[in-house]
C-alpha cells in the first residue's frame, strides 16, 4: 500500500511539471516572454573567411497563477556561412555573456543541473540546459529554422536571458562521439559566432 502511494505521488509530480495546458487553465493570466540574440562573427577571429550575421528570437508562454511554462520557441536565421548542404553546426547557450576575449570568454555550456552533454531531445538528466544540438545549412549558406526546446526557459533558474549563444564550427555529436570532449562540448569545435541573449518586450495573451 505504501509503495503504491509513493508511485502515485511520483506520477503526480511528473504530470504537474509537464508543459500541457488543459481546458480549465484557459482563464489563467498569461503572457509571452520574449528575447533575442544578434549573432556576429567571433571578435577574436583573425581574418575570418566570411562575416557571419544572424538573429535568433525566443518566445515562451508563461501563465502566472497556474505556474505553467510553455515550451521555448526559437526562430534561427543565420547567413554568411560557406554554402554546403551537408553541413550542420552546433548551437549552444553558454554560461556567461562576457565578450572580453571574444566568444571564448563565454565559458562552458549553461548547465545548472550538472548533467553531461547530450542532445536537445535527451532527458533533463542527460543534457545541458544549453544543449540546442545542431542547426542545418541550406544551399545558400543560410540557416532558417523554427524549433522548440522543452528544458531551457526565459524565466526562473533555467533562464537563458543574459547568457551567451555560440555557433560552433563543427557538428555537435550530441554526446555520442566516444571521445572526452563529447561529454562536455559535443566535440563541436571552434566558436564561429556568438551573441548575448537579451530580453525584449513581452506580450499578453
Amino acid at each position: 500500500m505504501v509503495h503504491e502511494i509513493m508511485i502515485t505521488a511520483l506520477v503526480t509530480a511528473i504530470l504537474s511539471s509537464l508543459t500541457v495546458y488543459s481546458a480549465d487553465e484557459t482563464s489563467c493570466p498569461s503572457r509571452y516572454v520574449r528575447a533575442e540574440c544578434q549573432l556576429q562573427t567571433n571578435p577574436s577571429t583573425v581574418n575570418p573567411p566570411s562575416q557571419i550575421t544572424g538573429i535568433v528570437t525566443f518566445s515562451q508562454r508563461v501563465t502566472s497563477s497556474c505556474r505553467r511554462l510553455g515550451s521555448l520557441n526559437m526562430n534561427v536565421r543565420i547567413s554568411g556561412l560557406q554554402p554546403n548542404a551537408n553541413r550542420s553546426y552546433g548551437l549552444h547557450v553558454h554560461q556567461s555573456a562576457d565578450l572580453t576575449n571574444g566568444c571564448e570568454s563565454m565559458g562552458p555550456h549553461f548547465n545548472p543541473l550538472g548533467a553531461l552533454h547530450g542532445g536537445p531531445t535527451d532527458s533533463f538528466d542527460m543534457r545541458h540546459v544549453g544543449d540546442f544540438g545542431n542547426v542545418h545549412l541550406n544551399l545558400f549558406g543560410q540557416v532558417n529554422t523554427l524549433r522548440t526546446d522543452y528544458l531551457a526557459n526565459l524565466v526562473g533558474n533555467q533562464s537563458i536571458i543574459g547568457r551567451g549563444l555560440v555557433l560552433h564550427a563543427m557538428t555537435d555529436d550530441l554526446g555520442l562521439g566516444g571521445v572526452p570532449a563529447s561529454l562536455t562540448t559535443g566535440n563541436a569545435g571552434a566558436r564561429l559566432a556568438c551573441c548575448v541573449i537579451q530580453r525584449t518586450q513581452s506580450r499578453k495573451t
